[in-house]
């Protein structure tokens, strides 16, 4: 068996515009939207084992403790507790079998805590005016996920290597908040991969990895937020929202090793 434990920095980027229809919404509409390109900096620790049950099998697992972040400054008015978006917490744990000498099939499972992260995990409803970066103020209402994982290795040559993999996730969108997660679609369930590594020289290699996200929606009933007529907002029983997402990723990566 072999236990690590090891810190993690973590940087985060955010700019976000269009959002000034919700200035009456905002504790502070002036670090609400259009701002720019704010910063966030910050770290946490992630600790993990490994353990060979058999000669041709591996166990898998580890953990992570929320990356506590700096705050989003130009963003506070936006972003509950003034600007907070830490990144959640997280535990994995897998299996991997080598089915022959040379291909390795692996099973993985992970749990992604959003919501214990508040910008992320509050309620988006009701919204009220200048609730908005407010110290409990509304998030993206997302619920923790679980996700699963499948994928394949295949040791071509003691140079080339190959790989391929699906992935799926649960939902963290609730139907009571799609009208804020407009802002952030984050729909795809559904991931295909593929990817090589080429050892040019034994000190350096090539990386290439491929993931698709196929496209997938949520629906759910528009919600109205806090009118001179509705004090406390309102669902809107005639109007529904649908966000959808797909996307793709190219990773290039060089390794060297002296």
């Amino acid at each position: 068996m072999t236990l690590g434990v090891a810190p993690t920095l973590a940087v985060q980027m955010l700019n976000v515009q269009g959002a000034g229809a919700f200035t009456p919404y905002s504790s502070n509409p002036y670090r609400l939207s259009d701002m720019g390109y704010d910063w966030s900096w910050g770290g946490g620790l992630r600790a993990g084992l490994t353990w060979a049950l058999t000669g041709n099998a591996r166990f898998g697992f580890s953990a992570s403790t929320p990356l506590w972040m700096t705050r989003f400054e130009k963003y506070a008015g936006l972003l509950t507790q003034s600007g907070n978006f830490d990144i959640p917490a997280t535990m994995q744990a897998g299996v991997a079998y080598d089915l022959l000498p040379n291909l390795t099939a692996m099973l993985d499972w992970r749990h992604v805590f959003y919501s214990a992260v508040p910008s992320l995990g509050n309620p988006s409803n009701p919204l009220t005016y200048g609730s908005l970066g407010s110290e409990n103020g509304p998030g993206f209402d997302w619920t923790d996920v679980d996700s699963g994982a499948v994928g394949l290795e295949w040791r071509y040559s003691p140079a080339l290597t190959l790989r391929t993999g699906y992935h799926y996730s649960s939902n963290p969108l609730r139907w009571r908040s799609v009208t804020v997660n407009t802002l952030s679609p984050i729909t795809n369930r559904h991931h295909a991969a593929i990817g090589a590594n080429y050892a040019a020289t034994p000190n350096s290699a090539f990386d290439f990895a491929f993931v698709y996200g196929f496209k997938n929606s949520f629906t759910g009933v528009e919600w109205i937020p806090q009118q001179p007529t509705l004090p406390f907002g309102s669902a809107n029983p005639r109007a529904t929202i649908t966000p959808w997402a797909q996307g793709w990723e190219l990773t290039l990566g060089y390794d060297y090793k002296s």
